[in-house]
């Protein structure tokens, strides 16, 4: 199972991924994940945070399980239609905007935050401004002798044992997730 963790200024928050509904939105997320950016809040769309992923390469990403209206913690893919391009963070009610109008983001993931942590975040970048931002993806599968891996933070096995500290690798300008196998 793969999950996505923002980490936000510090405060780790977790989304579960939606590949059923948006195969083609995960998959473009997941190529270009980790990602190192700014948090913002929304300037047209009400309650909300956001990316900005124009930087990014992406590939056509066609619209799947868009909405205007998001829900809170629906995270939203823009690709950039008709506008730069973005991954939506609704914290409260919103309606996805921009000044060529309304937008329709592909639903790629759903934040595991309670309301209230998600209002607090939006009222924390529209009174402070930008915050840090890291979004990543979170392997939690289970391999060779029980040995449990959650993203970069290893997670011993039953005997104590972790696994060797290797650094990421640069591949086309990002970085790549370090791939673990337990020793025996």
């Amino acid at each position: 199972m793969s999950d996505l963790e923002l980490i936000v200024d510090g405060e780790v928050l977790t989304a579960t991924l939606l590949p059923e509904k948006a195969p083609e939105s995960v998959a473009a997320v997941r190529e270009f994940l980790p990602l190192h950016s700014e948090l913002m809040h929304v300037r047209w769309s009400g309650h909300a945070t956001w990316t900005n992923i124009d930087e990014i390469d992406l590939p056509e990403v066609p619209r799947e399980n868009h909405t205007v209206y998001p829900s809170y913690g629906d995270l939203l893919l823009y690709p950039g239609y008709r506008n730069e391009q973005e991954i939506l963070v609704p914290c409260g009610p919103t309606c996805f905007k921009s000044p060529v109008g309304e937008l329709a983001g592909n639903h790629f993931a759903t934040l595991d935050t309670d309301r209230e942590r998600l209002a607090e975040l939006e009222e924390r970048t529209l009174r402070d401004g930008a915050l840090d931002i890291t979004v990543r993806i979170v392997d939690r599968t289970l391999v060779a002798n029980n040995t449990v891996f959650s993203g970069y933070r290893p997670v011993s096995d039953a005997a104590g044992r972790s696994p060797p500290h290797r650094p990421p690798t640069r591949r086309s300008g990002r970085h790549c997730r370090p791939t673990w196998r337990a020793r025996s």
